[in-house]
């Protein structure tokens, strides 16, 4: 589900304090029954850092959520997004991640070296506080957390998923390179495979 935002908001990131100060806005605007659920959101960021959207990927219990990598990434692929930073809030406003949270966010940073879609950091929120995994230097120290084997075995169970994510990448960047040639987005739909009204978009 996308995250309405105002022009204000879609601004560049330069810290993990500015994407907080909006997120627990986003928070905030959940009532309290909802508030008690953690929710998992992607955001995706162009080259400049600046956001491009924010979308609700997953919705849990007071002490859980889950999405696949390959839902998280095909949203990105299809928003052009050059990194993506995820976000989760902890309802019981303990921040520190679980063990849980590293092993997704280090099979994440595995996915995205095969798609080139850079997962810049992970921030988990509460309404008062966060914790960004890259200001606490964990993204670092997860890159070698666990065994290249376990990841491979994971990536491999999601091959056929992230081969089609790869081709529409490369469907999206072929369409973009024409439209900015100035072909016309119909022959470039029935060139590229992609729709006309998303071509309309890039």
């Amino acid at each position: 589900m996308n995250v309405r935002l105002t022009p204000e908001q879609k601004i560049k990131i330069l810290n993990s304090d500015d994407l907080y100060l909006i997120m627990q806005n986003v928070l905030l605007r959940e009532n309290k029954i909802g508030r008690g659920k953690e929710h998992l959101w992607v955001v995706c960021l162009n080259a400049e850092n600046r956001i491009l959207n924010i979308e609700l990927v997953g919705l849990g219990s007071n002490i859980s959520v889950s999405a696949t990598p390959t839902s998280i990434y095909q949203l990105a692929v299809h928003k052009s997004a050059v990194s993506i930073i995820i976000v989760h809030n902890h309802p019981t406003g303990n921040l520190r991640p679980s063990d849980e949270d590293k092993k997704f966010t280090r099979h994440m940073m595995k996915v995205s070296q095969v798609l080139r879609v850079k997962l810049h950091d992970h921030i988990i929120i509460s309404e008062e506080d966060y914790y960004s995994f890259a200001d606490m230097g964990l993204m670092k120290e997860l890159a070698h957390a666990l065994p290249e084997e376990y990841l491979d075995g994971q990536v491999e169970k999601m091959e056929d998923d992230l081969a089609k994510l790869v081709e529409d990448r490369n469907r999206l960047e072929m369409a973009r390179g024409f439209k900015k040639e100035g072909v016309d987005p119909r022959i470039i739909s029935n060139v590229t495979g992609v729709s006309v009204s998303v071509i309309e978009g890039l």
